[in-house]
């Protein structure tokens, strides 16, 4: 089985963390990435447009060389070492996902149980794959 995390974020930053291949657990939910190891599952939660994204796969976390984050300038948000870098293949994106992840409407942690980690991934499966160009078009138009 997979360790799995769900990270959180909006659609203004999505862009941003598709193209730095970083992502960050949210303040709330705020655990620390030497809990994340190389190889992990991540998932991505886009809370204003309710959409589940991944797989993401961690590609290091702090002790084998984690680089630093890409949200400096957001200090009061995140801290530049809480952020992970990550690699994916095909991405999917399921809509509304906490309708099937319930737990997902109040986040409490980014790790997730073994069995959540499956079921996410199983059901980010047979979803559509994740448009990247429609998504930076949304937030072009901002």
């Amino acid at each position: 089985m997979y360790a799995g995390y769900v990270f959180v974020c909006d659609k203004q930053s999505l862009n941003d963390c598709i193209r730095e291949k970083l992502l960050a657990c949210s303040r709330d939910a705020m655990m620390s990435v030497e809990e994340v190891e190389e190889d992990s599952v991540v998932f991505l939660l886009t809370t204003d447009s309710n959409t589940l994204i991944g797989p993401f796969t961690a590609t290091g976390s702090r002790k084998t060389g984690l680089q630093p984050g890409a949200w400096e300038e957001v200090t009061d948000e995140h801290d530049a070492s809480e952020n992970i870098r990550v690699k994916w293949e095909n991405l999917h994106e399921l809509k509304n996902p906490e309708g099937k992840f319930p737990f997902l409407k109040d986040i409490k942690t980014c790790r997730l149980t073994q069995l959540q980690t499956q079921e996410m991934l199983d059901s980010l499966e047979k979803a559509p794959l994740f448009n990247m160009k429609q998504s930076h078009r949304s937030s072009a138009r901002r």
